[in-house]
């Protein structure tokens, strides 16, 4: 399972945009769309309540959730579409920094301690 500061990293150190959806939908109304699906694809009524129960929504004051784009359970599929192209497009990638760059740090260590240690010994 993935976490949204995870992705975050992973996108950033991508160099490429994201954004996140939030549909936003009562428990009722995913209890109705869950009663609407076959039978054998359900979740069960206490796997839909902890589910709600540990749904930590998305906050745009976390640079992690940034675009956020939330959207009614009942928004035209077109628009939604626009909203969450436009999250993706108007916006540069954010630069990697050392958190999330695949830095062979021992790789650029390693010479200079090997060189420390030599004259150290000397």
């Amino acid at each position: 399972m993935w976490y949204r500061y995870e992705l975050y990293c992973l996108v950033r150190g991508a160099r490429t945009n994201h954004c996140i959806v939030q549909v936003l939908a009562t428990q009722e109304q995913c209890k109705q769309w869950n009663g609407q699906r076959p039978t054998e694809q359900q979740y069960t009524l206490e796997v839909m309540t902890a589910l709600a129960e540990r749904l930590e929504a998305p906050d745009a004051n976390n640079r992690w959730d940034r675009p956020l784009v939330q959207l009614p359970w009942d928004a035209n599929d077109a628009e939604a579409a626009k909203e969450v192209e436009n999250a993706l497009t108007d916006r540069k990638p954010l630069p990697p920094h050392r958190a999330t760059q695949n830095v062979k740090a021992l790789h650029h260590i390693f010479p200079t301690t090997c060189k420390l240690t030599a004259l150290c010994s000397n």
